[in-house]
């Protein structure tokens, strides 16, 4: 459509809204003389009557009436359809990633040479699909397969929970734990773990969380506490004091497959960061 045809179908619309020629030309900042003028081009563009017109009042046909509402419809799709094509040129020289969960988020934090740009608001499972249709983002991590006739994933590697205790409580032999043995256990969390934040709700029996939005509190009080927290092999250990004791949970669970998601036709292109970020996911915990 070119920018007239918009304009027109533009007007259409609010009038058809507005219900008369004042209240049209007072919200475009128009005259009335503009708007009749516009509409006589519209009617005939289109080779129909689109109004009834008196001395003292313009009215819409059941044409016209059926005329904006279709016209509402083609400019919201032209305008996706506009926004879609300019996402999609920029994304042809900026490559920009998502996740459905914190990880991926973290090991971006910890390695900046990593040539992408991770947009650090974690999205559902269910929006992956349409982000990568509409070329929000080049590749999602995600924690489930998705398979369709354009879109692939590709198994990266495990996140590993891993909890960290007072150390006085714990035996110097012991390296690992599990779930079960965590319970009644008082923990402090940050916000926004995503899946594991129902994992280990579900899997602690009467475990108590104490949520932080603000890292910088969340680190403060881990210095002055002997709570218990969490870490991962993406996230790392949180904070560098000593008195407490890192020990990897067993269950099975406590591990959670990543896979890199990503459009078919975008696979050549990103082939290179692909291997970048397999080289980058830790081995082991």
């Amino acid at each position: 459509m070119t920018y007239t045809e918009n304009r027109l179908l533009e007007i259409l619309v609010l009038f058809a809204k507005l219900g008369s020629l004042s209240a049209t030309a007072e919200a475009l900042l128009l005259t009335q003389p503009t708007i009749t003028r516009s509409m006589q081009r519209l009617e005939e563009e289109l080779a129909v009557q689109l109004f009834i017109r008196t001395p003292n009042r313009l009215e819409l046909t059941e044409t016209g009436k059926l005329a904006a509402q279709k016209a509402e419809v083609l400019l919201k799709e032209h305008k996706q359809f506009v926004k879609e094509l300019r996402q999609f040129e920029q994304e042809q020289h900026q490559v920009v990633l998502s996740s459905t969960a914190p990880g991926p988020i973290y090991l971006f934090q910890e390695n900046e040479s990593l040539r992408a740009t991770m947009d650090e608001t974690i999205i559902a499972q269910s929006q992956v699909e349409q982000a990568l249709l509409s070329h929000r983002f080049s590749l999602v991590f995600t924690t489930e397969e998705l398979f369709t006739d354009q879109i692939e994933s590709l198994y990266i590697g495990e996140e590993i929970l891993s909890v960290h205790l007072d150390a006085k409580m714990v035996a110097a032999d012991v390296e690992t734990t599990t779930f079960r043995t965590l319970a009644n256990t008082s923990f402090l969390t940050m916000s926004g773990l995503g899946e594991w934040a129902d994992v280990v709700r579900k899997e602690i029996p009467n475990g108590k969380f104490l949520k932080q939005d603000n890292r910088e509190t969340f680190q403060e009080i881990l210095q002055h506490s002997n709570l218990a927290y969490f870490s991962t092999n993406l996230s790392g250990n949180s904070t560098k004091n000593n008195h407490r004791k890192k020990l990897l949970i067993t269950d099975e669970r406590a591990s959670l497959p990543f896979y890199m998601t990503y459009l078919i036709s975008e696979k050549e292109r990103l082939a290179p960061l692909i291997q970048e970020l397999k080289r980058t996911w830790p081995v082991t915990h």
